[in-house]
């Protein structure tokens, strides 16, 4: 049984690998208060650390964390990642909404033909999930 909720989305993310200079390309594929699971094309080794950026939301989120696992799938791999401190969880917690917001402005548009501000999605956002948002 899973200690968190994951949320699932799909956006554009950069890993950094700390010990090097070397900078992937990947997609989130969920996220907690604690962690992250990305698809990527190369593989990581666990207990590597890596720094990851997404810049569809501010490229200054930056966030650090700790590979817990790596597994293949088709041509990709699964990477897991645990944030390894309070503040990267706080970012992760924000990125969450921000995607969650992000996703309901998509969706209103495409289901209801209702085209959203940024605003306006995230204030009608709160009002409808942010009190049964998973803490």
């Amino acid at each position: 049984m899973r200690r968190f909720i994951r949320h699932p989305f799909q956006i554009p993310l950069r890993i950094y690998t700390v010990s090097a200079v070397n900078e992937k390309v990947s997609r989130t594929k969920n996220v907690t208060a604690y962690g992250m699971c990305f698809s990527s094309k190369n593989s990581l080794n666990p207990e590597t650390i890596i720094e990851l950026s997404i810049p569809s939301i501010n490229p200054d989120i930056k966030m650090r964390g700790l590979v817990i696992w790596c597994k293949q799938k088709d041509d990709a791999y699964d990477i897991g990642i645990e944030f390894v401190d309070k503040e990267n969880e706080y970012r992760a917690r924000m990125i969450e909404q921000i995607c969650q917001i992000k996703e309901y402005k998509l969706k209103t548009r495409n289901k209801a033909g209702r085209n959203l501000s940024d605003g306006e999605a995230a204030q009608e956002w709160i009002e409808k999930f942010a009190p049964d948002f998973p803490k």
